[in-house]
């Protein structure tokens, strides 16, 4: 529900959407025909493979990972998009649950497709980004929206030294164009690696 609005809200500001489903492409073009949905392009996608998103970008003359959102229902979506370095978006509306969405640790978390209008820009502000500055959704063929997933707290001051800056919302880094937080994510990863090989020895 709200896909269609969803759609015209993001080619309205420039950005292009493109469908990537592992059914067939032919069956997938049908389907948005009678849909009446306005998209750049189908891609057959093969989860977690990332090669489908690959293609997604030139197909629409996209070069930066940072600039696209991999939008999905399912665990292999997340990774599908984590597997190319982009942004990810889980939403809760197929049939897998949200521990499990959250479990694969995507940049964002919607309930439904709708709620992502939220986060974009206002029409006029996205009217003067310049063209090769906006982010390019992909969407499975049943997921759609990006969404805040678990929101950045905000870093307590130090009561000794130099005062923290609060930290940053995912949602500010995406509008801005940087990349996905990759780096803190693999460290994290990399320490409950080695916390499973201590208890292993022990």
């Amino acid at each position: 529900p709200g896909t269609t609005s969803v759609f015209e809200a993001l080619r309205a500001r420039g950005v292009r959407v493109v469908i990537g489903s592992g059914f067939d492409e032919a069956i997938v073009r049908e389907v948005v025909q009678r849909l009446g949905w306005q998209v750049d392009g189908v891609v057959a996608a093969r989860r977690p493979r990332p090669e489908a998103i690959f293609q997604a970008m030139a197909m629409v003359d996209v070069d930066s990972v940072r600039d696209v959102l991999k939008v999905g229902d399912t665990v292999a979506d997340v990774e599908e998009g984590r597997n190319a370095g982009v942004w990810t978006a889980a939403v809760l509306t197929g049939t897998q649950g949200e521990a499990a969405l959250r479990s694969a640790r995507p940049d964002f978390v919607f309930g439904a497709v709708a709620d992502m209008l939220r986060l974009l820009p206002p029409l006029d502000a996205a009217e003067d980004t310049p063209e090769d500055a906006r982010p390019t959704a992909s969407r499975s063929e049943r997921g759609s929206v990006f969404s805040p997933a678990p929101a950045a707290a905000e870093a307590p001051a130090a009561t000794e030294g130099p005062v923290e800056r609060p930290a940053e919302k995912r949602e500010d880094v995406f509008l801005r164009g940087h990349s996905p937080r990759r780096q803190q994510q693999q460290e994290e990863e990399d320490e409950e690696d080695d916390d499973d090989d201590d208890e292993d020895e022990d």
